[in-house]
């Protein structure tokens, strides 16, 4: 499931990328065309227009490859492949050393950072540096025409190279360090933004409807778990205050089995006992054993017990498939439990 996840984002921020590409190319097409109007330019316009139409065929040809291919990876290398060739390109024809559309390379770096990670925006920067250097060195000593207004000397070009090698270089690092961070962030979003699941209170545990009614009043998205048989993991359903339930297994209600099986990001887990380290014991069945590293498999999960402090204990046993709990919730304090 979090690899189905993983795909789906990246299929969202292709579909994306495709947008922002033909916006940015219909946005200079029109400046250029508007700037030719009043003022001269020094390189052919027309081959401008011809390279700007190459662009436009490329995307329509990511967007037929979206359609019909389902490898994210593959098309995302190649997009961003073909998207520094193009700014290649596009560089070259309106002047090499003198383009002013050097600028989106830095975007492209940007874009694999976000598609491909911290090695995809160093590799990203790399062929950038190599194909804007083959540009202004080609066009240098002549091997391909230039429209270059200025000539300067081979010493300048290679300080103007270099310059933006390390510019390159730095903006695939703080991309990356940005990216990672706004990843956390994500994670820490769905933990606030994500479905909640709640317990229905057996024997001595508290009951959590208070806790219920305040999140419900917020706008959170609410589950109960469904006992499942012996040695299976819960199963959540959507649920809301007010909701009819069912006797289930153990004589515990739960929501209907027609109720839509959801995967919290949040769980409220109630321990019959637990110590500093996150460890509890429950009745014994252990449900939230396999469940939590099921949902923590498939996306960000906090886990929080919800406790009397009575029921804290110093030290409890564990055994090699106990699962600690992130936090711990009583009526004195919120334990947070360290390393989590």
């Amino acid at each position: 499931m979090a690899g189905m996840q993983s795909v789906f984002e990246k299929r969202t921020w292709l579909a994306w990328l495709v947008r922002v590409r033909i916006l940015i190319l219909t946005l200079l097409l029109g400046l250029e065309l508007v700037l030719a109007e009043f003022t001269p330019v020094a390189f052919p316009l027309s081959l401008f227009v011809n390279a700007m139409l190459l662009a436009y065929t490329i995307s329509v040809f990511h967007i037929v490859l979206q359609r019909l291919w389902q490898e994210t990876q593959i098309q995302a290398i190649l997009q961003v492949a073909t998207d520094l060739l193009m700014v290649s390109l596009l560089v070259y024809v309106t002047g090499g050393v003198d383009s002013s559309l050097n600028f989106l390379y830095p975007l492209v770096i940007v874009v694999a950072t976000i598609l491909l990670s911290r090695r995809g925006a160093v590799l990203a920067a790399a062929l950038a540096f190599i194909l804007y250097a083959a540009v202004l060195e080609l066009s240098y000593f002549q091997v391909i025409p230039s429209y270059a207004v200025t000539h300067p000397g081979l010493r300048s070009l290679q300080g103007i190279i270099f310059v933006n090698l390390f510019g390159y270089a730095a903006i695939a690092f703080l991309a990356a360090l940005l990216t990672s961070k706004l990843r956390q962030v994500d994670s820490r979003l769905k933990y606030t933004s994500g479905v909640v699941g709640l317990y229905e209170a057996f024997r001595d545990e508290i009951h959590p409807g208070e806790v219920a009614e305040r999140l419900a009043g917020t706008g959170r998205k609410l589950a109960l778990p469904s006992t499942p048989k012996i040695g299976q993991p819960l199963i959540f359903r959507a649920w809301a205050p007010g909701d009819p339930l069912v006797m289930g297994r153990m004589n515990i209600p739960e929501p209907s089995p027609d109720a839509p099986e959801v995967h919290p990001h949040v769980l409220l887990v109630p321990p019959v006992a637990f110590d500093r380290r996150g460890y509890r014991i429950g009745y014994g069945a252990g449900f939230y054993d396999r469940t939590i590293p099921q949902l923590r498999a498939m996306h960000p999960l906090f886990t929080l017990g919800y406790a009397f402090a009575c029921q804290e204990v110093e030290h409890l046993p564990a055994e090699h498939h106990d699962v600690p709990l992130d936090a711990i919730a009583t009526e004195n304090e919120i334990i947070t439990v360290s390393g989590r």
